[in-house]
């Protein structure tokens, strides 16, 4: 089974927010008096029938940048796929044009999991049925309610303080604790008792993988990687699950963790050599060679 559908994670910078193409204008103006209280870059995720879009905005005086956008266009999308995106992912901002078409599962079980994809959630209920489950649950309150032709929108906020997985590809939840602290001014992160660090926006680079991310190409992420040799010499675990996707650039984390000792230039060589294959056909296998190869080297 397959979907025709993309999900997109850009970059802007900008006053205006030229979002929501997809949205009645009564419900974009509802969506984006909540995106402007933050006062720091903030992720949103819009899901539409035929695609979903991520985006960062930064809400400062520059140009809007079309170009710099990260591009994943999964062939498969379950519940399950969600669910993990959920614990492995923080949003703040999503909200829900339509779903019920891609992904088969009881509405019940899927607003659900809408409502813990970030902290605050609008859904649109395009049918009477999505409409219903909407009004029975005790989490959710609607702010626009249904017209001639436009759908009611329906919001929730839900405090999202932890992640469970520090990567999508973990089969268990991890025994560390990453802590999220969250505010509409600050984002940042905690691991364990270490001390706060910045929030850094974007995707992981195993989930673009795992979401069959085609832009940034294999090609520019084989460039970037070579050019961690001379920008990250000393970095002792540049494994893939460290590198933050934002637009076309990566952004390594974790550069000083003192439990690892993985030479960078062997985690970079190991990388470089993986990302001369593509991962279309089965990511999670792809992935699961890389590791192996990673121990061997």
């Amino acid at each position: 089974m397959s979907y025709s559908w993309r999900m997109k994670i850009f970059i802007m910078m900008l006053v205006s927010i030229p979002l929501y193409a997809q949205l009645d204008i009564t419900h974009s103006n509802a969506v984006s008096r909540v995106v402007k209280r933050y006062k720091r870059a903030c992720t949103v995720l819009e899901v539409g029938g035929s695609e979903l879009a991520c985006t960062t905005i930064v809400l400062q005086p520059g140009a809007v940048s079309l170009e710099d956008k990260t591009v994943l266009a999964p062939k498969v999308l379950t519940l399950g796929f969600l669910n993990t995106l959920a614990q492995c992912e923080h949003l703040d901002v999503v909200f829900v044009h339509d779903l019920t078409g891609m992904v088969k599962a009881p509405l019940a079980s899927l607003v659900g999991t809408l409502t813990y994809l970030g902290e605050h959630v609008f859904i649109v209920a395009k049918t009477k049925a999505l409409e219903q489950v909407l009004q029975q649950s005790s989490i959710i309150k609607q702010v626009i309610k249904r017209a001639e032709e436009r759908p009611g929108l329906f919001y929730s906020y839900r405090p999202k303080r932890y992640l469970s997985y520090s990567r999508f590809t973990q089969r268990h939840p991890s025994q560390t604790m990453y802590k999220i602290e969250s505010t509409f001014k600050k984002k940042q992160f905690i691991k364990e008792d270490s001390y706060p660090l910045p929030w850094v926006h974007g995707i992981n680079l195993v989930t673009f993988i795992m979401l069959n991310g085609v832009s940034p190409s294999r090609a520019t992420i084989k460039q970037q990687f070579l050019s961690f040799k001379k920008r990250y010499p000393n970095h002792n675990d540049l494994v893939l699950g460290n590198v933050i996707v934002q637009g076309h650039m990566l952004i390594p984390i974790d550069c000083t963790d003192s439990r690892r000792r993985a030479p960078s230039e062997r985690c970079i060589n190991v990388a470089v050599n993986a990302f001369n294959k593509p991962w279309e056909d089965d990511p999670r296998e792809w992935l699961n060679v890389y590791y192996r190869r990673l121990i061997k080297s």
